[in-house]
């Protein structure tokens, strides 16, 4: 269970943590910039990118969500789901092209290469990864945070024992940056929906894989915690060094380059793949989003899509921050408040699912075990159970059933499994074999 949350929570920062914060550029430019009220900034929305984890995840798991329209059809009216479904799939893509600038711009920094370079290798990788199924995609995810949390912390400590500006001159300082919206209290109504934003799709679908909610609550909101700390550390960092970052492209790989040239080198590489980790979040997301359950349409998203992005992005990483963000998070503000408030009036309705849950979970076992008895009053539960629950019947066996199996090879008691389980666990085992192998038409094409 506690590896399950922690996967969570790694992969809730990593889809949050974008080329514009592994660079330094959106805390520069939405926090740092404000100088000491900043710091304020940064730490109220840590507590709402805390609370906000625990929702989007929670909701993902309670519905069993395939992508967030599940969600949205959920908890609001059908025609606000479909104007979010619009708004989501709007400011992804615009995010999904700082993502192919942040990707050109973090290798010409530090090793000269043209930008082309970065945001050709970054479109491969994301089209290749991106064929993976979501287990596996959540694992890359959350795989490479920990590395970007490490040198945040070792460029913080570097920071803050080398500090040569008083307060009042970082504020002095910071007065020279460029920042995003005019007010450090407009940071926290436009940058934290904003992330949000660009979280709140995968989020929902890595949710959806968690049968249990209180798991998937867990991993969020530790997930929105980590990335809130994070936040505020960085903006202390870069703001005593804001003297020196103001006006680069990648503050924060100024800050470590500062420390080594060698520390340098590994971090835009970190830089990279963090950026990498945003964009296959984003791009996987609206794929799976309007496939329809089309493995070649799917795929055929999958391409195009990164690739629009990666011919829009030449226009700059600076100049996408400075005007496409904003945009983006403005329109994200009403999508935050309505899932935030969505999610507390559900908060009865989440408990009691979970609670159904660990009672299907407690039948799916003793019903397949061959040494205890399973009574018509038992199987009259379990349909019950699984009528009542909001959750498709089909994705209960596929993760509740799933998880029993599991439970008792573990266990190493001898049980049949339920032939629903197995053609559940047939369906998922297809998919993942369907995803690691191309579509038949670019088979023959090669």
């Amino acid at each position: 269970m506690y590896k399950r949350i922690l996967t969570v929570a790694m992969a809730f920062v990593g889809i949050t943590v974008g080329a514009g914060f592994a660079s330094g550029q959106e805390v520069v430019q939405y926090f740092a910039g404000f100088g000491i009220w900043g710091v304020v900034a940064a730490l109220i929305a840590a507590v709402i990118f805390a609370v906000s984890g625990l929702a989007f995840v929670q909701l993902g798991s309670y519905v069993l969500a395939n992508d967030h329209s599940d969600v949205f059809g959920e908890v609001t009216h059908k025609y606000v789901a479909i104007f979010f479904d619009v708004v989501i799939t709007f400011s992804l893509f615009c995010i999904g092209i700082a993502m192919m600038a942040g990707g050109g711009s973090s290798l010409n920094q530090q090793f000269g290469l043209p930008v082309w370079v970065g945001s050709t290798i970054l479109l491969a990788l994301t089209i290749g990864i991106g064929l993976l199924d979501v287990d596996k995609v959540t694992a890359v995810i959350g795989g490479i945070t920990p590395v970007m949390i490490v040198f945040v912390i070792i460029a913080a400590v570097y920071a803050f024992s080398h500090m040569h500006l008083s307060f009042a001159e970082m504020d002095a300082a910071a007065k020279s940056v460029h920042t995003a919206v005019p007010h450090w209290s407009m940071s926290i109504l436009n940058y934290v929906p904003l992330a949000l934003v660009l979280s709140v799709s995968m989020s929902i679908v890595i949710g959806g894989d968690i049968a249990n909610p209180k798991i998937a609550g867990w991993g969020g909101v530790i997930g929105g915690f980590v990335f809130g700390a994070l936040m505020v550390v960085a903006t202390l960092a870069l703001l005593s060094r804001i003297d020196v970052v103001a006006g680069d492209d990648l503050p924060m790989l100024t800050l470590v380059n500062q420390i080594h040239p060698w520390l340098g080198a590994l971090m835009s590489v970190v830089i990279f793949l963090m950026i990498f980790n945003t964009a296959i979040g984003i791009y996987y997301a609206l794929a799976t989003r309007y496939s329809n359950n089309s493995r070649g349409r799917f795929v055929t998203l999958l391409v195009a899509l990164p690739a629009a992005g990666f011919a829009i992005s030449f226009m700059g990483f600076q100049n996408v921050v400075s005007y496409v963000y904003p945009v983006v998070g403005w329109v994200g503000l009403a999508l935050t408040i309505v899932l935030l408030v969505a999610y507390f009036k559900t908060r009865s309705d989440i408990r009691e699912e979970t609670t159904r849950r660990g009672k299907i979970l407690r039948l799916f076992r003793l019903k397949m075990r061959n040494d205890k008895p399973f009574s018509k009053r038992h199987e009259k539960a379990l349909q019950t159970a699984l009528e009542d629950s909001p959750a498709d019947t089909q994705d209960l066996h596929s993760t509740i059933g799933t998880a029993a199996v599991d439970q008792l090879e573990e266990e190493n008691v001898d049980y049949d499994i339920l032939p629903e389980i197995e053609e559940a666990q047939e369906d998922t085992n297809q998919d993942a074999a369907d995803a690691e192998e191309p579509p038949a038409d670019s088979a023959k094409s090669q």
